[in-house]
């Protein structure tokens, strides 16, 4: 009788997209790799909500059940309502159903992230259970299935192809092979999964609670009482290629009490005492110790070497007292950094070299607040701009719910927060859509939801961080909070920012350079410090790491910065009825998302304040970024973007636009005030934009028209971003045809419209030729010369490659550069053969 696997698949809308058609097909493809594909039927609901699931089992009467999609944690496995939007179905109601079906149910396999606590439920009534103790990413969870099915259909039993599918995610040099856990017969299944494990642990100990993805070390309860949150660990690591992390399972370090956790913080010398007593109990013996420790791991220089010691507790008082101002060459050791982190805590591998694409700034802007929000939100985009080469407007945000909303349907990878912070809630401006106030374990909770850890940098002044903020831990790579308890000091923070930016240039441990600037004399900050693994290293400088996205800005601005569309443009805005008339001029530009349609107006700033000096005209750009969505008020939304972009609380444009003029001292000059406003729409949206073109057209002439100061051009762009697809160039250039014709169409309101007639496309060979013969430092750079490369056949050979994308032209470029070349060459030789 034929074993039926039922796979149920769930991709909420508002949820990160997963690849789960190629999961599917793969656990097919590898079925019918055994030869055995006849013993299996393979049955597939899609977009399963829960009702689905009891009807596919009621149908079906399925042997193996395969989810994939969302976990939540906690909070339960995520299915689809009737809009497709995510529904969080409850664990003990999942355990019951599967319960229901146990007579013929033998196997589950929950592959989506943190759905460990679901297995563990589920094992009481199945047989052999699967699930994740953590997150984990498409490629892994796809590589485990396919390998798991194989060893099933190859005839083996259900643990041996678990083992095979936690191999195979190891093979593929991933480093999660520690995330998928099995339940047998309700027993989790132990066994040494990895060679870097030194002891196997109980189900029951805190350090297995939350298991890592990649454990390096685990850390035996043996020696202790269970559930005393007082216990402390400590990890001695060299900064080295070949790091070695060992564990401290000699004995228990000495406790402290919770009456010496109470002792007065102010005075350094208590601190140091407290915390050399909590480490070892006094200072001879945590010499003594950590010389052992030394030994043990064939350590000769421990004394001089730059070492890391790890403090784990859970305890909250004694994870907030001030580790980091410990002087530890009390202790012999003359170079040190001390981190805090949670014995529940994951240590992940995986991100050592890290370059952050995606920030988002969190700055009220009501003047209620006392921060100088404006300036330091413009202080921030010129860092991020120097040193991680992320050029254009970053998101701001200012409310809880903009937050909320960024955070799941963009996923951040770098989270700044500057607020003042009162009785645990970070302040931001009113927020009509929520009137739930934002606190740090809220925020950590959606981040988890969304199933994303990104970096957190927190500025905050007001009251003092008391509380060990362990969900938000938990649920970034790193946390940083500095803060400050007077308003009169803001400008340290801005100020600190600035010289860890800087010293980023020297070191790209984020983790020393906090640490050092900690210890900076005139550093009257409070800071906190948590690494959710590994010293987070952040990539500057290597020019194998970043070229590529270097590469990618240069080509940009140069494909971008087509000269008969930037001509075009500067003719119409420069025309004499424009100047001196306080004129409106709107236009659109459409592209897929290949084409960076957002970059083109840097392009056009380029050519209008630089590239002519005797006609230069200087340009004040203000930058709004706006997802088309059915779910949104298209008004609501657009409104909203006008806030963040340009108003930061204020209602009076005109005294904006003021301000800005005299700030860069253009008043009574000529000058052009650019609105760039980016549209991100998906290809099976195509109907939404006319309706959201024809608002933001209505918006701008109710705001705009009769607040243009003298002498000033207004430019309003709208830049549409389509996303890629087999079909994305021609729904560019219909949406581009469809916002020309609207640009007729909208009565009563004085502008001029500007037609761009082509919508913006692939990469043309001319334009690779151009940038390369033009841009003699990039020539320089990729060796062209030296190759003796012939430019223009090498840009028709690149556009033969990849038919013109973006992304895949330019990664052929650097990597044709990194190989000495190697393919083009042989392509050359094989047309000469």
């Amino acid at each position: 009788m034929a074993t039926t696997i039922l796979t149920l698949a769930a991709n909420p809308t508002n949820k990160a997209k997963l690849r789960l058609g190629e999961e599917i097909r793969e656990i097919e493809d590898g079925l019918k790799q055994t030869g055995n594909s006849s013993q299996f039927l393979l049955e597939e609901k899609w977009a399963v909500r829960p009702r689905d699931v009891q009807g596919a089992l009621l149908q079906y009467n399925p042997n193996i059940i395969h989810f994939c999609g969302h976990g939540g944690g906690e909070e339960g496995i995520v299915f689809e309502d009737n809009r497709g939007f995510s529904q969080l179905v409850e664990t003990q109601a999942l355990a019951d159903l599967f319960k229901l079906f146990s007579s013929t149910i033998e196997c589950v396999v929950l592959n989506a992230c943190y759905s460990e606590v679901q297995a563990k439920a589920i094992a009481a009534h199945i047989p052999y259970v699967i699930g994740m103790n953590s997150a984990i990413g498409d490629k892994a969870a796809i590589e485990f299935a396919v390998a798991f099915y194989k060893a099933i259909g190859s005839g083996k039993d259900k643990a041996f192809a678990y083992k095979l599918g936690c191999n195979a995610i190891q093979m593929a040099n991933i480093n999660e092979h520690l995330t998928p856990e099995l339940f047998i017969k309700g027993e989790k299944y132990i066994e040494n999964k990895s060679s870097h494990q030194i002891n196997t642990q109980r189900e029951n100990t805190p350090a297995n609670k939350r298991r890592s993805r990649s454990i390096d070390a685990d850390f035996s309860q043996q020696d202790t009482k269970q559930g005393n949150n007082n216990t402390l660990f400590l990890l001695f690591q060299l900064k080295q290629e070949n790091q070695k992390i060992i564990s401290y399972n000699d004995s228990a370090p000495q406790q402290i009490t919770p009456s010496e956790l109470l002792l007065p913080f102010n005075n350094s010398s208590t601190q140091q005492e407290i915390m050399a007593r909590a480490l070892f109990g006094d200072q001879q013996s945590c010499q003594q110790t950590l010389q052992k420790m030394a030994q043990q791991a064939d350590i000769s220089d421990w004394q001089t070497a730059p070492i890391r010691i790890r403090i784990m507790t859970d305890d909250p008082q004694l994870a907030m007292l001030p580790w980091h101002c410990m002087d530890t060459r009390q202790f012999g050791i003359q170079q040190a950094i001390i981190e805090v982190s949670p014995i529940l805590m994951t240590y992940q591998t995986g991100f050592t070299q890290h370059s952050p694409s995606n920030p988002l700034f969190v700055i009220p802007a009501e003047a209620q607040h006392g921060i100088s929000g404006n300036s330091h939100y413009r202080l921030l985009q010129e860092h991020f701009e120097s040193y991680f080469d992320i050029h254009g407007s970053i998101t701001r945000v200012s409310t809880p719910s903009q937050l909320q909303r960024e955070i799941g349907f963009n996923n951040p990878d770098i989270i700044y927060i500057y607020a003042k912070y009162e009785g645990g809630t970070i302040l931001l401006d009113n927020d009509y859509a929520s009137g739930e106030p934002l606190t740090l374990d809220i925020l950590a909770e959606w981040l988890q939801l969304e199933g994303i850890q990104p970096i957190i940098i927190l500025s905050l002044t007001g009251s003092e961080l008391k509380q060990y903020p362990e969900k938000l831990i938990r649920n970034s790579r790193l946390l940083w909070i500095q803060q400050t308890r007077s308003m009169r000091k803001l400008n340290q923070l801005s100020d600190n920012i600035a010289v860890i930016f800087n010293s980023l240039n020297q070191n790209t441990d984020i983790v020393d350079v906090i640490h050092e600037a900690d210890k900076r004399p005139e550093n009257l900050l409070i800071n906190h410090l948590w690494v959710n693994g590994r010293s987070l290293k952040i990539n500057i400088n290597d020019p194998e790491k970043s070229g590529d996205r270097q590469l990618r800005a240069a080509l940009l601005r140069i494909m971008l910065g087509r000269e008969n569309i930037k001509e075009y443009l500067f003719g119409k805005i420069y025309k004499s009825e424009n100047i001196n008339n306080n004129s409106f001029l709107i236009y659109v530009v459409t592209g897929n998302k290949s084409a960076c349609p957002f970059d083109f107006p840097s392009q056009l700033q380029q050519r209008l304040q630089y590239e002519d000096t005797e006609h230069s005209l200087s340009v004040i750009p203000f930058y709004f970024n706006i997802d088309v969505n059915p779910e949104f008020d298209s008004y609501e939304t657009i409104d909203i973007a006008l806030g963040q972009g340009l108003l930061h609380g204020s209602n009076d444009i005109s005294q904006i636009f003021y301000n800005e003029c005299e700030r860069r001292g253009l008043l009574d000059s000529e000058c052009c005030i650019s609105l760039n406003w980016l549209f991100k729409i998906k290809p099976d949206q195509q109907e939404l934009i006319q309706e959201w073109l024809q608002q933001w057209i209505e918006i701008q002439c109710e705001e705009f028209i009769n607040v243009i100061p003298e002498t000033t051009v207004l430019l309003s762009a709208a830049c549409i971003q389509i996303e890629q697809s087999e079909q994305s160039t021609q729904q560019a250039q219909d949406i581009q045809d469809e916002a020309n014709e609207l640009l007729d169409q909208v009565l009563g309101c004085n502008y001029q419209p500007i037609y761009i007639e082509q919508a913006l496309g692939k990469l043309k060979p001319r334009e690779i030729t151009g940038f390369l013969r033009k841009n003699e430092h990039w020539r320089k750079q990729l060796k062209l010369d030296q190759y003796q490369i012939d430019i223009a056949h090498y840009a028709k050979w690149i556009y033969a490659q990849d038919k013109g994308e973006f992304d895949p032209s330019v990664r052929r470029i650097w990597q044709q550069y990194l190989s000495d070349y190697q393919e083009y060459l042989e392509s050359l030789n094989q047309d000469k053969d």
